[in-house]
Order: structure tokens, then C-alpha cells, then sequence
């Protein structure tokens, strides 16, 4: 009889211990689609399995809405939609970046790279490119825009327009505070963003001015959904105060979101004191740690998306939003933040100053987005370079645009970046191809359903609440139901961007 495998064989007791089996994560086990029941009334309600939701739906007298879905689902099909309607959010890019962190570290900030450049020195890099956007598709965009102002189109007529017309205005319609949260979750959904940070113990991550604090929303949710410790700080403006009391119960946000707010009419994040006081309060708060993850919106910059230059603000922005994401994020953190333009050379160097410090980066347009919109989202994910550099160029940048009036036109040789690294512009060039014409032909279609002056509503159409409902489905978000199977709006969401 062979003895037992004990501490005293130094060979078995140094063994480690391995396993083939992968832990579970929210990849390798699916979370369940829940949906949300609410009384008649409209003040409560509960989330309920789908089983549960079918036997309600099946025991209410069949409405408009559930007739169709019902012959819809009678073919065996599990879609509410036809299949030619995106239900999954599929217009994105995704580009490595192949350079490795000493790129970041050591070229890209030496004195052959770095510029900075004003627009009297050379006024081209405010312009619009021929290298990063097909001319003629802007063009007919800027058309459309300028046709439509000169008719004097009063922004709210656009909106209720363009709402109408959008196949995805149910979206606006969901059981959070806000439609960024939304717009976070189809990103989540296909990128894995927040998800994949769901394995770990604790996830710290910022939230740089959501609108009503969707993205915190989102992340939160989340979290409680998979049961993981979460805490965020959320930069708050002048729209957006005492963001956690409004979130929905799951999120915890009051215990769980340090709201902080800088003094009124200070400048926003775009103040370099407000950006070094909310650094030094993050680091304060998270024992000095690095945070995982970084989001960032600019609320209500697009209000009306016929802005002729309204993209130009974001310039400003999006250097901000980097300069705290990379001061904040930990080795392997990601970065998201919205941008509405990549048609110029100073947006591209922008975007590859940041780009350099990731291993990779996503363009994305969410299902979200109003189709009338060039509103896209970067993906920076798994920061692997010391990005101090980089962040004191975009610092340095910033304060000049502040304090002198400085007009920014150049931040790197764009000799260099467009010869050495002409992949990178050729994939922006190929994102705005692929979305420019759904811009244009949305914009067309609101002008020609104004000027024919026909009717339009706010409330979703039962298309729309299909299209809505697939989605949520899809990206495992709870789908709001009333009794009688009609797609509802909650009261508390009436103010959705």
C-alpha cells in the first residue's frame, strides 16, 4: 500500500495549486434579464423574472402593443424587431496600439513630437481635414444645418422632430435617471468596459459630470447586480447637484458616490485649480490608489445638434477630462469620455496624445446617440504607460487657453503623426465614412418632416418601445412594463437628455 501524500514529501507540499476551471466572472456566467413591474399607480415597483413577466403579460386583455409582439414571437422568433434594426449597437471601431508604453514615455513627449501651437502660427489644425473626414459627406451635414437655422427652427421643434423620427427614441425612456446610463450600458454590453472590472474585489472608477449622473448610475447598478464593492467620486456642475439622491435604490449612491462640487461659476472641470482640487480630493479618498475606471460627459454640449460650431468646445474638454483620467488611473484602468468631432488635425492629435498611453482604443457610436448627432464615445482601455508627461503637455495646454486667450490650433508635429503614424488617421477617417451618411440623411429627413409640417409626438411609438425592449434585452438592462404590457415612462425620468 502506497503511503498518503503528506506535508513531510517537500515536493507535494511546495506544489501549487492550479486549476483549469476559469473563475466565474460576468463574461463566463450570464446575468439574468430581469424586468421591472410597476403598480397602476406608478409609485412602486419590483423586478420580476421573465417567466413571471410572461404569466402577467398572459393574464391582462391583449393591447395594441402585445398583439404584436405576440404575432410577432409566433414564427418561433425571439426578436420584438425586424433583423435589419440594430438591436446590439454594432457601429464601433477598435484599433491596438502597437507603439508600447516607452513610446509614450519617451518620444511622443521629446522635443520632435510636442508642439504648441497657436492658430495665428498656423490656423489649419482648426480646420477640417481631408485626411479624417470624406469632404463632401461634411459638406452635405453642414448644408442641412445651415438650411435649417436660416429657417429659424426653434431647438425644442428639432428635438421633438428628430425624436420622432428616431427608431431608438424608446431608449430615452428606462427605469434609470438619465439616458447616459444607457448609453453606458450598450458600450458595457459590447466592450465589456465596466464589466470587466466586476471580477475584482472593489471597483473605484470617476465620473467626470454625467448628465444626472447616469454613468455613476450605470457602474453602481451594476455593481449591486453582481454584488461587488463599489465607490465613485463624481465631479458635479451647476446642472447637475446632489446627483445621488435622485439615482434609483439598487445604486446605494448616497453611501456610495462622493458628490463633489466646485464653487459656482469657477469654471468647471475646464479650471485648472478645480482639476488639481478634485485630483487631490480623489487621491485623499482612495488612500492614493489609482482608480480603475474614468468616464466623462459634457453635459448638454449638443443640445440641438445644428450647432455649426459647437464641436469646437470640446477640444477644451476632452483635454481636461484626459489630464484627470491619467493623473487618477491605476496601471490597467480605462478611460471613456464623448467627443463630437474627429474631422480636424487638432482632435486627432488630442486623441493620439491619450490613445499613446492605452494599450488599446475603441471608437464607438452608441444606439443611444441621436442619430442627428456626431456624438461618438472613446474607449481607452488598460492604461501601460506613465502618462505624467503627456497629462502636463495637455496641463500646460489648458492653462495657456485660460489665462491668454490663447487659441489652440497645434499640440503635436503633425508631419510626424501623419507619416509615421497614418494607420491611426486612416481609422478615423474610416469611422467618420461609416457614420457621416446616417448624420446627413437623419438630418435631411427632420428638415423635410418640418417644412411638410407633419405630425410628431413625444411619447414613444410602438415601434420604438419594440426596438427599446429588444435592446434592453439585449444588454441585459430591466425593461419597464405595466400591467396591461405597454411600455412606460417612470415620473421621475421625464427629463431625459
Amino acid at each position: 500500500m502506497s503511503a498518503l501524500y503528506t506535508d513531510d514529501d517537500i515536493d507535494y507540499k511546495n506544489a501549487k495549486l492550479e486549476s483549469g476551471v476559469f473563475r466565474p466572472t460576468v463574461t463566463t456566467v450570464p446575468l439574468p434579464v430581469m424586468f421591472l413591474k410597476t403598480s397602476d399607480d406608478g409609485q412602486s415597483a419590483e423586478l420580476i423574472s421573465p417567466e413571471e413577466k410572461q404569466q402577467m403579460m398572459s393574464s391582462q386583455p391583449r393591447g395594441r402593443f402585445q398583439k404584436n409582439s405576440q404575432q410577432r414571437q409566433g414564427n418561433g422568433s425571439q426578436s420584438l424587431v425586424e433583423d435589419t434594426i440594430d438591436t446590439i449597437g454594432k457601429t464601433y471601431m477598435i484599433f491596438s496600439n502597437n507603439n508600447g508604453p516607452a513610446f509614450a514615455e519617451t518620444q511622443l513627449v521629446s522635443a520632435d513630437w510636442l508642439r504648441m501651437m497657436s492658430d495665428q502660427e498656423s490656423a489649419d489644425g482648426r480646420r477640417s481635414s481631408e485626411i479624417l473626414v470624406n469632404m463632401a459627406q461634411l459638406q452635405t451635414i453642414h448644408t442641412s444645418k445651415e438650411s435649417m437655422l436660416k429657417q429659424n427652427i426653434p431647438p425644442a421643434k428639432f428635438i421633438e422632430t428628430a425624436q420622432w423620427l428616431n427608431p431608438y427614441a424608446g431608449l430615452s425612456h428606462n427605469f434609470f435617471a438619465s439616458v447616459s446610463a444607457v448609453a453606458l450600458g450598450n458600450i458595457d454590453f459590447n466592450l465589456r468596459t465596466v464589466s470587466e472590472y466586476m471580477g475584482q474585489d472593489k471597483l473605484r472608477f470617476v465620473d467626470l459630470g454625467s448628465s444626472r449622473g447616469g454613468f455613476s448610475e450605470y457602474i453602481l447598478w451594476r455593481a449591486s447586480l453582481c454584488h461587488r464593492d463599489a465607490r465613485g467620486w463624481f465631479f458635479g456642475s451647476d446642472n447637475n447637484v446632489d446627483v445621488g439622491a435622485r439615482l434609483i435604490h439598487p445604486c446605494r449612491a448616497p453611501e456610495r458616490l462622493d458628490e463633489f462640487h466646485q464653487t459656482s461659476g469657477s469654471g468647471g472641470i475646464l479650471s485648472t485649480a478645480n482639476i488639481d482640487a478634485f485630483v487631490s480630493h480623489v487621491k485623499r479618498g482612495n488612500s492614493g490608489e489609482g482608480i480603475d475606471l474614468v468616464v466623462a460627459e459634457v453635459d448638454s454640449i449638443e443640445p440641438s445638434d445644428l450647432g455649426l460650431g459647437h464641436e469646437k468646445l470640446q477640444y477644451s474638454y476632452s483635454m481636461a477630462q484626459a489630464i484627470v483620467a491619467l493623473r487618477l488611473l491605476r496601471r490597467g484602468g480605462t478611460f471613456v469620455f464623448k467627443v463630437h468631432e474627429l474631422s480636424t488635425k487638432l482632435s486627432a492629435e488630442i486623441l493620439f496624445l491619450i490613445h499613446a498611453c492605452f494599450e488599446r482604443v475603441a471608437i464607438f457610436r452608441s444606439l443611444a446617440s441621436r442619430p442627428t448627432s456626431a456624438e461618438r464615445f472613446i474607449v481607452c482601455n488598460h492604461l501601460f504607460a506613465d502618462a505624467t508627461r503627456v497629462a502636463d503637455h495637455l496641463y500646460s495646454a489648458l492653462t495657456k487657453i485660460n489665462s491668454r486667450g490663447f487659441k489652440l490650433s497645434h499640440l503635436v508635429s503633425w508631419t510626424k503623426l501623419s507619416t509615421e503614424h497614418s494607420q491611426f488617421l486612416e481609422t478615423l477617417y474610416k469611422f467618420s465614412s461609416m457614420t457621416a451618411p446616417t448624420q446627413a440623411q437623419s438630418l435631411q429627413a427632420v428638415a423635410n418632416h418640418i417644412q411638410q409640417n407633419k405630425f410628431t409626438r413625444t411619447s414613444p411609438t410602438r415601434k420604438q418601445s419594440e426596438v427599446a425592449i429588444a435592446c434592453f434585452t439585449n444588454w441585459q438592462i430591466p425593461v419597464v412594463y405595466s400591467r396591461n404590457g405597454l411600455f412606460i415612462v417612470n415620473n421621475n425620468n421625464n427629463n431625459n437628455k
